[in-house]
């Protein structure tokens, strides 16, 4: 691996094989860094399962992160994070899922009709993406009450 002095002690900290690898990091202390590889000992991966692995190590990471703000009831912070995870994995439901919470979470709070229809729109396309989503069907029961 080659580099300024930083990428190679990261390097050899994380990867002290030096195998051919690409190391992922993020802006924040308490996520270590992921190295990933397309060499397995039970086969290598084709590109694009390597290309998939990185995406959802994004989309894992981020969702992480948005849902640690979520906890702390930092909502635009959440949403941020969420809709990160979104971008790398359109095709899931949990961070579509994630977002209707965020706006669910948020209109009860400020009694905001305009983001239960946010949240409702996001469990229902959480919903197409994982017909068998039953937190999406359960937070939809819990919205059609909130709305009452």
């Amino acid at each position: 691996l080659e580099g300024n002095d930083f990428d190679k002690a990261l390097a050899k900290k994380n990867n002290p094989e030096n195998e051919p690898a690409l190391l992922v990091t993020f802006p924040f202390p308490e996520i270590k860094p992921v190295m990933v590889t397309p060499f397995e000992e039970e086969g290598d991966k084709s590109p694009q399962e390597f290309i998939d692995n990185v995406r959802n190590i994004f989309t894992i990471t981020y969702s992480d992160i948005g849902y640690d703000f979520f906890n702390k009831q930092e909502y635009e912070k959440a949403l941020k994070y969420f809709n990160l995870s979104m971008t790398y994995s359109p095709e899931r439901a949990y961070p579509v899922f994630a977002v209707g919470s965020t706006y669910h979470a948020m209109a009860v709070e400020a009694k905001n009709l305009k983001q239960l229809k946010k949240a409702a729109e996001n469990y229902l396309q959480a919903i197409t993406l994982d017909p068998d989503c039953k937190e999406c069907r359960v937070e939809l029961e819990k919205l059609k009450e909130n709305k009452k």
